[in-house]
């Protein structure tokens, strides 16, 4: 944990984890750093047993550190390296709503999907990280923070077409909210 928490530190994006909070504590938060990877079953039987991990998940609709493949979070006629004409709902269905998927369960203690498609977004996603990785030292339970993010060179776009695109078409599918926060439900 503690090599994501120093990647996360030195990132100019995702600058989050402040070393001091964790200096007084031997034993690190868990947290998995879900980049471009495949949305596994592990992680929603953690989810299930309300296990102290942070999970942070990077959707830019497309497996971008492989090669642009369709990823599970892939919009409707999406275009990628594996489906070229498109995403068919008819043949290969809906994108996966990770965070509206996690809400149905009682377990997670906080879910929330932000934004990086601009400077006050990432400013917005860093509190929200760094609130989820308190719930987790607080040994609270399971936390989720999706990011919405872009991929100008898989998308083939500039990184201003990028964002302005993803803006117009994927705050429609997944929209920028906070899905659930037990500390505000009374939660301890």
């Amino acid at each position: 944990a503690k090599l994501i928490i120093d990647y996360i530190s030195t990132n100019p994006y995702l600058n989050i984890a402040d070393d001091s909070a964790y200096n007084d504590n031997p034993i690190y938060t868990q947290i998995v750093l879900k980049l471009d990877k495949k949305i596994d079953k592990k992680i929603f039987m953690e989810k299930l047993k309300n296990e102290n991990i942070s999970v942070i998940f990077v959707n830019n609709g497309v497996y971008g550190m492989t090669g642009g493949q369709m990823a599970p979070t892939t919009l409707p006629n999406m275009k990628t390296s594996t489906s070229p004409y498109g995403r068919d709902v008819d043949d290969i269905g809906y994108p996966i709503q990770v965070c509206e998927m996690l809400s149905t369960l009682n377990a997670p203690y906080f879910i929330e999907r932000v934004s990086l498609l601009s400077a006050t977004d990432v400013m917005k996603a860093k509190k929200v990280v760094k609130k989820a990785l308190q719930f987790n030292k607080e040994s609270r339970g399971f936390t989720f923070v999706e990011f919405v993010s872009t991929c100008p060179t898989n998308w083939g776009l500039s990184p201003q077409d990028a964002m302005k695109w993803a803006k117009e078409n994927m705050y429609e599918f997944f929209p920028i909210k906070n899905f659930r926060n037990k500390s505000l439900e009374g939660g301890a």
